[in-house]
């Protein structure tokens, strides 16, 4: 039966002409045989990435970390020995699961001439390994809380001893189990979902560098990115091209992504005029007047505002008005900005048609007064 890959998207830049996703399981006439099973999911691309010159590291006897040549992470994958039963007679199964970098799943492959059984050992059909693969790629299944007798219309002191036989599936999970296969599909989904991602995850936390975070900002899954963004590392070396990614994520992504890269730059790292030189650029860019209020009180929390922004803040102050306006001036108040440039321009609102503009720069001037004298 031929090795199947499902999903995988468009790739730019992260490619580099290299075919990454050789990475789990490749393309199957070129590198397996016939007789080789593998599924996977949208996989995490990574540049430089050949498979003749990949790198293992090993975390114990069967969890490995794959890193390109110049040294990338790209993905892990781990193998299991186990046992799956039928009819109280139970026969080895060998897989590997493979994880994105961020502990995703990516995909299983069974070794050469193995493969997935049902009841009375029927070999799975390449529609029943394809519907698994999709399981296996959803973590909101219920299988964590569950216990065996619950799979089936069992007895609560039932063992884990066999797949479909002693009772009927139970409804609760008859449409999210391979038919025939329920053990092996919660088997499968609980080796996904269980110690070993958390592990992943742990530890690529701790490994984290710019060109890893720039390789996964880059990438087309939205969960590897929100997973990066909400670990960002406080003491990560600001690159110019990390700040770059940052900024695009912030201007024209989607709002939950918005909002997940500005809130991934913390408090200290505002001390950076490129930072804040970043976030005020995607303030001026962003058409969405949720995230230019989230930049502005962000800026809020920095220490001191850059000589460049306070610049740049004053083309903006006669341009604004309701919100955004407040928030400006709000921003100019908290750091105390009062030099005789932005006093000069917030005084020419006094002659503003609108009597809320008007009252918003009388507040201002008032302060820069007190805090002037």
């Amino acid at each position: 039966m031929p090795f199947k890959i499902r999903n995988i998207p468009a790739v730019s830049r992260v490619l580099r002409g290299c075919l990454p996703f050789v990475l789990l399981l490749c393309i199957s006439s070129c590198f397996l045989s016939k007789r080789t099973i593998g599924y996977s999911v949208d996989p995490m691309f990574t540049s430089n990435y050949s498979k003749e010159e990949n790198r293992l590291t090993s975390f114990g006897d069967s969890l490995f970390l794959v890193k390109a040549s110049d040294g990338l992470p790209v993905h892990y994958f781990q193998q299991y020995n186990t046992g799956v039963c039928f009819d109280n007679k139970c026969r080895p199964l060998s897989i590997s699961i493979y994880w994105s970098v961020t502990g995703r799943y990516l995909g299983f492959e069974l070794p050469k001439e193995e493969f997935l059984s049902k009841t009375d050992h029927e070999p799975f059909v390449p529609e029943e390994y394809e519907f698994l693969n999709s399981l296996l790629a959803n973590p909101d299944l219920p299988f964590a809380d569950m216990e065996y007798h619950e799979l089936m219309d069992q007895p609560s002191d039932a063992v884990e001893s066999v797949d479909a036989v002693s009772g009927a599936t139970s409804a609760m999970v008859s449409n999210i189990v391979v038919k025939g296969a329920v053990y092996t599909t919660y088997k499968l989904w609980n080796i996904v979902y269980g110690p070993t991602k958390d592990f992943i995850a742990g530890h690529t936390g701790s490994i984290l560098t710019p060109q890893l975070i720039e390789e996964i900002l880059m990438a087309n899954n939205q969960e590897d990115k929100v997973w990066v963004l909400e670990r960002f590392p406080e003491n990560i070396e600001m690159t110019d091209s990390l700040l770059d990614i940052i900024e695009t994520l912030i201007v024209q992504a989607d709002f939950h992504m918005a909002y997940t890269a500005a809130h991934a730059i913390k408090g200290s790292q505002l001390r950076s005029d490129g930072i804040q030189n970043m976030l005020f650029n995607a303030y001026g860019k962003s058409n969405d007047p949720s995230i230019k209020s989230l930049i502005i009180n962000k800026l809020g929390q920095a220490p001191f505002l850059c000589t460049e922004v306070i610049n740049s803040s004053r083309n903006y102050i006669e341009k604004l008005n309701g919100n955004e306006l407040v928030d400006m001036l709000n921003l100019l108040k908290k750091h105390n900005v009062t030099d005789k440039q932005t006093v000069l321009i917030v005084e020419k609102l006094l002659s503003n048609e609108n009597i809320f503009i008007v009252n918003q720069a009388q507040k201002f001037l008032n302060q820069a007064q007190l805090s002037n004298q």
